[in-house]
């Protein structure tokens, strides 16, 4: 008996200080690709500016974890959903989280897209057009995180513990009827004819869109 609880106590203090050592969490960035608009309008990419990214949250065991990170110049992040952000690489306390809520703002101190979505058109006769989301506005993005299978987050450094950041222009496109499109204002960017959406292009359109930027986004630990 003496034995069994030597070696219980031993296991309870490794599996308490095991949770006390942090594990490394890489992020990645990208867009839901499923097309809209009637399965006409199809996103290929794009990228996003952020200003900071803050992390808050609760575990089961141990203290919270609350940090943040700021971008003075502001953060190009390509989306890319194979590529991990190098400067997301977080190095985070280990244990079983009841909660993470993750923010981030796009960064608009200058006047370049902070968030740009690319993809094509295709028309009602078949042709297919380039198409371009423009947005230089400051938008703030407040996420809360989910497991990949719809359980506890663990974040464990024995095992690898990815996390994505998922934007949806899919749903901001949803409300738009395939007629918008049809009709939309062409603008030749690099000798191409492409449906352009910003403040001055087709804001019949950037308008309904843009009350819906920080709507649908995920944040999946674990996938």
């Amino acid at each position: 008996m003496k034995y069994i609880l030597t070696i219980l106590t031993m296991l309870l203090i490794f599996s308490c200080n095991k949770w006390k050592e942090p594990t490394e969490v890489d992020f990645y960035v990208d867009i839901d690709k499923t097309p809209t608009v009637n399965n006409q309008l199809a996103f290929t990419g794009g990228e996003i500016i952020v200003e900071y990214f803050d992390f808050d949250a609760d575990r089961d065991k141990g203290e919270d974890v609350i940090f943040s990170k700021e971008f003075s110049t502001g953060l190009i992040i390509p989306f890319n959903i194979n590529q991990p952000v190098a400067e997301l690489d977080f190095v985070i306390p280990q244990g079983v989280y009841k909660r993470i809520d993750i923010s981030f703002k796009t960064f608009d101190d200058n006047s370049d897209n902070c968030i740009l979505i690319l993809g094509d058109y295709t028309y009602l006769d078949g042709s297919i057009i380039p198409f371009r989301f423009e947005f230089t506005d400051s938008e703030e993005f407040s996420i809360r995180a989910e497991n990949d299978d719809g359980g506890e987050i663990v974040l464990d450094k024995d095992r690898l513990s990815p996390a994505k950041i998922l934007l949806n222009p899919s749903h901001w496109f949803q409300v738009l009827s395939v007629n918008d499109f049809q009709n939309a204002t062409l603008t030749t960017v690099d000798g191409v004819s492409t449906i352009v959406i910003n403040k001055n292009e087709n804001d019949n359109i950037y308008d309904l869109v843009i009350n819906r930027l920080d709507e649908s986004a995920l944040i999946i630990f674990n996938y």
